[in-house]
């Protein structure tokens, strides 16, 4: 009772989501090199920066960001040694629990998340408007595909797996 694709179709599957993966990087490098504010941060910094921003309270713990950015303790302390160089977070005690740090936003933080925020969506827009409206409605239901899909319950995906064996096992070879 196989709760698994073969090996074989299971190992293109992961090779054609990396290949996926890979271009969608490019994709966002390539909208990224043009604008000055989008290459004085990385990549990675845009995502923490983005993680404070959207952040609701409208402050974060090192250990929150780090695990919502993805990023490594020890890179995520540099980041925020530059960001606040830079005035665009403030580190300080939680009044409740001084033994947590709480990281927020700066007004000048404020400035510089909305900027990139609407760098983002300019770029995204140049993307939707170079397309004809069936191949947006298309890429936005691929999407929908894809966030569904990886946000699912993991229970969810057990049962369907277990209904799937149980068909195959049903079935006569």
């Amino acid at each position: 009772m196989a709760l698994l694709a073969k090996p074989d179709a299971l190992d293109e599957r992961i090779a054609r989501m990396r290949r996926f993966d890979r271009f969608y990087e490019r994709r966002l490098r390539e909208h990224r090199k043009d604008d000055a504010l989008a290459s004085a941060l990385t990549t990675t910094e845009i995502g923490v920066l983005r993680e404070l921003g959207d952040a609701t309270p409208q402050w974060a713990t090192p250990v929150w960001l780090s695990w919502r950015a993805s990023v490594d303790p020890g890179y995520l302390c540099r980041i925020l040694k530059r960001f606040r160089k830079e005035g665009i977070v403030s580190v300080g005690l939680f009044a409740d629990d001084r033994r947590q740090r709480e990281i927020v936003l700066t007004d000048r933080g404020r400035r510089v998340y909305r900027c990139v925020e609407n760098l983002h969506s300019n770029r995204t827009r140049s993307l939707f408007e170079g397309l004809p409206e069936r191949q947006r409605q298309r890429l936005v239901h691929a999407m929908e595909t894809i966030e569904e899909v990886l946000t699912r319950d993991p229970l969810d995906n057990l049962f369907e797996r277990l209904a799937e064996a149980r068909r195959e096992a049903q079935t006569p070879r």
